[in-house]
C-alpha cells in the first residue's frame, strides 16, 4: 500500500503526522516528508514492503526493527516508532525517523568530485571519526549490512548514519528480480557475497569503501558496466586489489591510507577487529607531527612490497576459486545427466523386486577432480564408474632446456607449456570410463559446447579402454 500527499499516519501514542512532500524512493521503501500535528515538527517517514517468505522472516525483521529503536547517538539517525503493519491495518510497515535536512553523502561525493579539491587530512578525520561514532552505537545492538553514501546524511553539518535495522528487509528484497539496489553490491563485504554470519567486520568493509571514496571520490575498484553487473560486483570485492588511495590523492596521509586499506582486506583475519581500533589510530594520527623524509620513504617502500604480496596471494585465491567452480559444475553434470537417471533406474528394480537388490553409491575420494561410483548387482557384477575433471594445469609440461638456447632470460611462461586436449576439435572437460567386471566398457568425454558452460556428453564404445588402462579378460 503507497501513501499520498495529506495522509495521516501515527506513532506509538497514536499522534497524528501529516505527509507534506514525497522525497524518494529505494528498493523496498518511500520516503516522505511529515509534520507532525501536535507541535508542528518536522520527521520522515519511510515505508517498507518487506517480501515475506515466512513467519521466521516476518519475526527477524520486527526484532530488528524493535533493536534499531533502541539506537541513540548524534551521528545516527533517531527511529522514534517502527509500525509493523498490524497496530494500523490500514496503514503499511514504516518507520518515523529524524528528518535530516542538508541531503546525503552521495551527493556530497559527486558534487566535490567534479572540483577535484580533495577534502584535508584534518577534516577526513573528523568526518571518520563522526561516522566511527556512529557505527559503534548500532553495532552495539545490530549489524547494518547495508553502508553507502546513500545511507548517511546530513543534519546542520553532522554526519547521520541511516538505514540500519533493515538489512533483513534489503535482505529479502535481494532475492527478488524486481529489486535494483545494485548500489548494495558495490558495498557488500566478500564474506557476505558467500552468505556468511553478520559481523562487525562486515561493516568495517563497506564503511572502508566509503571512506575511500571521501579520501579520493573514486571507487576502489575498476568495474567493467557491461554485461552481469553484480558478477563483476562480486570478482571486484573477492579477487581484486583496490588502488591504493595516494595513487589518487597525494596528499592523503600514509598513516590514513592504510587505515583504509586495512578496513578493505579481503580476510575478516587480516581487517580490523573493531572500531575501537581505527579510531585510536586516527586519534594517533590526528596529534601526529609530519612524518621524518626517510622514515616516510622507508614507510613507502614496505607498503609497495605489502601491495605486491597481497596481489600475489589474491592472484593464488582467485585461480583456486576458478577451480574450485569448474570442478562444481563437472560434478553437477555428472549427477545430472548420470547419476540421477541411473538412481531412477535402480530405485525402479528395487521396488519390484524383493530378494535384495542393487547396490549404487558414491566411493570416497579425498581428490577434488576424481569422481568414483560403483553398481553392485544382485549376481555380484558390478559397474565402476570413473570421471576424472580435466583442469588445464594436469597439461602443463617442463620444456626442455636445450630448446631455450635462443632465449637469453627465460621466465616460468618460457618454461611451462600447455597441451588442450580436444575431440572434435573442442576442450574436453572431463573424461571418464564405464567399466564390467568382465573387463567390457565404454569410454566417455564432457567436452565443450557452445554458449554452454556445463558441456555436453560424448560416448565412445570400447572393449579396452585406454583410459582405465586394464587388459580384456
Amino acid at each position: 500500500m503507497d501513501l499520498n500527499h495529506k495522509d495521516i499516519v501515527y506513532d506509538e501514542k497514536e499522534d497524528e503526522y501529516k505527509i507534506i512532500e514525497y522525497i524518494g524512493s529505494g528498493g523496498f521503501s518511500h520516503v516522505y516528508k511529515i509534520r507532525k500535528k501536535i507541535d508542528n515538527s518536522i520527521w520522515a517517514l519511510k515505508t517498507i514492503h518487506p517480501i515475506y517468505n515466512n513467519e521466521q522472516d516476518i519475526k527477524a525483521i520486527l526484532n530488528e526493527g524493535r533493536n534499531a529503536l533502541k539506537v541513540r547517538n548524534e551521528n545516527v539517525i533517531s527511529y522514534i516508532y517502527f509500525h509493523d503493519g498490524t497496530k494500523f491495518n490500514n496503514l503499511p510497515p514504516y518507520i518515523i525517523m529524524e528528518y535530516a535536512n542538508e541531503g546525503n553523502l552521495n551527493d556530497f561525493i559527486n558534487t566535490n568530485k567534479v572540483s577535484q579539491k580533495y577534502i584535508e587530512n584534518s577534516v577526513l578525520i573528523l568526518m571518520f571519526r563522526q561516522l566511527i561514532n556512529g557505527m559503534k552505537a548500532i553495532n552495539n545492538y545490530l549489524v547494518h549490512r547495508d553502508i553507502k553514501p546513500l545511507n548517511i546524511l546530513f543534519n546542520d553539518n553532522v554526519l547521520k548514519i541511516t538505514d540500519f535495522g533493515l538489512s533483513k528487509i534489503v535482505n529479502q528484497s535481494t532475492r527478488s528480480s524486481t529489486f535494483k539496489g545494485s548500489g548494495t553490491y558495490a558495498y557488500m563485504a566478500p564474506e557476505a557475497w558467500e552468505n556468511k554470519n553478520n559481523t562487525i567486520q562486515m561493516d568495517i568493509y563497506s564503511m572502508g569503501i566509503v571512506f575511500y571514496q571521501l579520501a579520493t571520490f573514486k571507487y576502489p575498484y575498476e568495474i567493467d558496466n557491461r554485461g552481469d553487473l553484480i558478477k563483476n560486483y562480486r570478482e571486484a570485492h573477492m579477487t581484486k586489489n583496490p588502488v591504493r588511495p595516494e595513487q589518487h590523492n597525494s596528499k592523503i596521509s600514509i598513516n590514513l591510507s592504510q587505515i583504509i586499506m586495512k578496513m578493505l582486506e579481503k580476510s575478516v583475519s587480516d581487517r580490523f577487529n573493531n572500531w575501537k581500533e581505527i579510531e585510536e589510530l586516527l586519534v594517533i594520527e590526528n596529534h601526529e607531527k609530519e612524518i621524518d623524509k626517510d622514515i616516510e620513504e622507508l614507510l613507502k617502500k614496505r607498503i609497495e612490497r605489502d601491495e605486491e604480496i597481497r596481489t600475489k596471494r589474491l592472484e593464488k585465491n582467485k585461480e583456486e576459486t576458478k577451480k574450485r567452480d569448474f570442478f562444481k559444475r563437472i560434478r553437477y553434470q555428472i549427477i545430472k545427466s548420470i547419476i540421477n537417471p541411473l538412481e531412477e533406474k535402480i530405485n525402479e528394480f528395487n521396488k519390484h523386486y524383493h530378494n535384495g537388490g542393487i547396490e549404487f553409491g558414491e566411493r570416497k575420494n579425498p581428490v577434488l577432480e576424481n569422481f568414483n561410483y560403483a553398481i553392485k548387482f544382485v549376481s555380484e557384477r558390478n559397474i565402476q564408474i570413473y570421471i576424472e575433471g580435466l583442469y588445464d594445469y594436469k597439461f602443463e609440461y617442463q620444456v626442455s632446456p636445450k630448446s631455450l638456447i635462443d632465449i637469453p632470460f627465460p621466465t616460468k611462461e618460457n618454461l611451462i607449456k600447455k597441451v588442450v586436449p580436444k575431440l572434435k576439435g573442442r576442450k574436453i572437460l572431463a573424461w571418464g570410463v564405464f567399466i564390467t567386471s568382465e573387463g567390457k566398457g565404454f569410454n566417455i568425454f564432457l567436452i565443450e559446447k557452445e554458449n554452454d558452460i556445463y558441456g555436453e556428453w560424448l560416448i565412445l564404445e570400447n572393449r579396452n579402454s585406454a583410459l582405465s588402462r586394464r587388459e580384456r579378460l
